[in-house]
């Protein structure tokens, strides 16, 4: 498989989608690539110089986010399923419902979907593996539910290349804000940190570092508000230890997995990516504390009444 059949067949299922009029988020791999290869086309002033940057990495899959809008619709999702159906996908044994692969090229989908919140339960079906609109249907999506505020503050990326078709194309595409894209990146090298099998997590790693490093002034303040408002959630919680273990220190694993990339550039600026990601979980951190000592006073005040 070829980047330009990986790129090529997003950009037929994304023209296809659009065409229903169903709104997808991209994320993963190719969403911080193609977000990569717009700035570079498209300078603006971020966190780290471009300069300071890894090389742009693909992938081998297309991560697919379904917003909730979309995913409560049984309409939506049959189309979708008919889209998956008419490209040619074939689902992949184990998760035939969410996976999928082309076999003219080995290009995999996956679709998936947020937290499933409390105002949508009553319309899905769904448990931790799976969510789908209730009614006849073979597809659902696989919740990530460390993905907070999937919906919010999108960031459009533009698209201009050839479809499979051998057409013109040029649209946009959404892609996670840089606080979702941490969210998912970092706890997603705390699971493989020690796994052989997935590289011991060095692509989720520089990662990291590509996310951060492409933050514009705008989105670090942003990403720091997000961190903050979100302080109480269990999955935040285990990203800011992550990161405080893994990527803030020069001998943290996450450094090391990052320097062991093939990617890695002496050029890149590590001590401005730990600066930034202690400064942003350090707004997250404060505002536990003030809430644990608010919760002293008060039970001081309770005592003393």
């Amino acid at each position: 498989m070829s980047d330009l059949d990986l790129f090529n067949t997003f950009i037929d299922l994304n023209e296809k989608l659009s065409g229903r009029g169903i709104s997808i988020i991209l994320g993963g791999g190719l969403g911080l690539y193609l977000k990569q290869l717009y700035l570079m086309e498209n300078p603006i002033r971020t966190l780290i110089d471009a300069s300071a940057w890894p090389q742009p990495r693909s992938t081998s899959d297309i991560d697919v986010f379904f917003p909730l809008e979309v995913l409560v619709s049984l309409d939506d999702m049959k189309a979708v399923r008919s889209i998956i159906d008419e490209m040619h996908f074939e689902p992949i044994a184990g998760n035939e419902y969410w996976r999928f692969n082309l076999p003219q090229n080995e290009v995999k989908i996956d679709l998936l979907t947020g937290p499933i919140v409390d105002t949508v339960k009553d319309q899905l079906k769904s448990d931790a593996r799976r969510a789908r609109p209730k009614g006849d249907l073979q597809l659902h999506a696989h919740p990530v539910p460390e993905a907070l505020d999937l919906s919010d503050r999108l960031e459009q990326v533009g698209l201009v290349d050839l479809t499979s078709a051998k057409k013109q194309y040029s649209s946009t595409v959404s892609i996670p804000s840089p606080f979702t894209y941490l969210m998912m990146k970092v706890t997603a090298f705390g699971d493989l940190l020690d796994n052989e099998d997935k590289n011991l997590g060095r692509h989720h790693a520089l990662d990291v570092y590509r996310i951060v490093a492409m933050m514009s002034e705008t989105q670090f303040a942003e990403t720091k508000s997000q961190f903050k408002l979100h302080y109480s959630s269990s999955y935040l919680e285990r990203v800011c230890s992550l990161v405080t273990d893994c990527f803030v220190k020069e001998d943290g694993i996450g450094i090391l997995r990052m320097r062991e990339h093939a990617f890695w550039g002496d050029n890149m600026r590590l001590s401005d990516f730990m600066g930034a990601l202690k400064e942003i979980i350090s707004v997250a951190r404060f505002k536990a504390m003030e809430q644990l000592t608010a919760m002293d006073e008060d039970q001081g005040i309770a005592l003393s009444d």
